[in-house]
């Protein structure tokens, strides 16, 4: 019995994604992981090279970085920040269009987590990203307030 090819379960694709998207902006995703558990600066960039594009564009609730060497320094301040600490995806990824989304937790090895998120990417038809949102979770509630009127 041959086993057939194997189907990605953490990738939702929609309307509008080329044949072959998927698996770059997987791997595109995946590589900047990596970049978010590197603490050498000049490693760092180089792995960065490899999946964004030169001008990226990011912003999260604290600041916002463009170009490949201040994304790459604003890497650095978190890591800084929370040595010991991991980027992690914790979903699958959707893809719609050359857009995608994913939610991520900076997580310690003792399973203690920082900060939670999600990410918000245009990518590139070179399967370079191009920008990053980033928004930290929980979203605030909303609550409403009932009150019989007068």
């Amino acid at each position: 019995m041959t086993a057939g090819p194997v189907e990605r379960t953490d990738v939702r694709v929609g309307e509008g994604v080329p044949s072959g998207f998927p698996g770059q902006a997987v791997t595109a995703i995946d590589t900047l992981i990596s970049a978010w558990r590197t603490v050498d600066s000049a490693v760092r960039k180089q792995i960065l090279d490899k999946c964004v594009a030169s001008d990226v564009y990011y912003s999260n609730p604290f600041g916002q970085a463009q170009g490949i060497a201040a994304f790459s320094a604003l890497i650095g301040e978190v890591v800084t920040r929370f040595p010991g600490y991991h980027l992690v995806r914790t979903t699958g990824i959707d893809l719609h269009h050359q857009s995608a989304c994913f939610q991520w937790s900076l997580r310690h090895a003792s399973g203690h987590e920082a900060l939670q998120g999600v990410d918000f990417l245009a990518i590139h038809e070179d399967h370079r990203i191009a920008s990053i949102s980033a928004f930290f979770a929980p979203a605030p509630a909303i609550v409403y307030n009932y009150r019989a009127s007068e």
